[in-house]
């Protein structure tokens, strides 16, 4: 049996921010981020795109956490959060307002993605180009005509080194996703001592006694 009332959900925005994604260096670069210097130094070059960047999926963000907190409630004798049941339509319809925002998100991207990439290749190519020519890793060194790489060899094999760690477009805009999972809140789950304070707590306007004690009628009669 299920309730009537109120239904577990989750939401969940996936692949969008992508100003919390970094490139992890190639195994023949790892080397030359042991040292603490360099891993202070190079730490914002680590990143996919620049904090100064135009591409800005917080209003996506912002937009979900306000229909999270609009609809939803955590409830902790549930185990996770639940929202109204009669309330969906009108949720899916803000939801619906969110991914056509999405679709425009995406499409921001992949005019303008490209030009962030290159940009942070640039500047990890110009942070790590004078510590390979210093001291030039075993494939580079070895991999050059002369004893030791010229500063133009350095850098052509920094940039193909480099270019491996930086993930596709494509691959980029589709994991962008905006994920939605409802499920049933079984009578089992609303047999627990706490749970009907819990709701009266999330959601005040309505008088839980009730519908407890419709449940209770049905289960016996089940």
């Amino acid at each position: 049996m299920r309730s009537s009332h109120i239904q577990y959900v989750e939401l969940s925005l996936e692949g969008a921010s992508l100003r919390r994604q970094t490139i992890t260096l190639p195994p023949s670069l790892a080397p030359l981020a042991k040292n603490e210097q360099i891993q202070q130094r190079l730490r914002t070059t680590y990143q996919l795109i620049s904090d100064h960047s135009k591409i800005n999926d917080k209003p996506l963000h912002d937009t979900l956490n306000r229909i999270r907190k609009e609809f939803t409630h955590t409830v902790k004798s549930l185990g996770g959060n639940v929202m109204l049941r009669s309330k969906q339509d009108a949720m899916e319809k803000q939801l619906k307002t969110l991914e056509n925002d999405l679709e425009v998100y995406r499409a921001k991207l992949e005019q303008n993605l490209e030009g962030e990439i290159a940009k942070s290749l640039d500047q990890l190519t110009s942070a790590l180009l004078p510590l390979v020519t210093r001291q030039p890793p075993p494939e580079l060194r070895n991999g050059c005509l002369g004893e030791k790489p010229t500063r133009p060899e350095a850098e052509r094999w920094l940039r193909h080194e480099l270019g491996k760690s930086f993930p596709r477009v494509e691959a980029l805009v589709k994991q962008i996703e905006l994920k939605k999972t409802y499920k049933d809140v079984t009578f089992d789950s609303l047999n627990k001592p706490s749970l009907q304070a819990e709701l009266q707590e999330a959601f005040p306007a309505i008088e839980w006694k009730k519908p407890f004690t419709e449940f209770a009628a049905a289960k016996a009669a089940e």
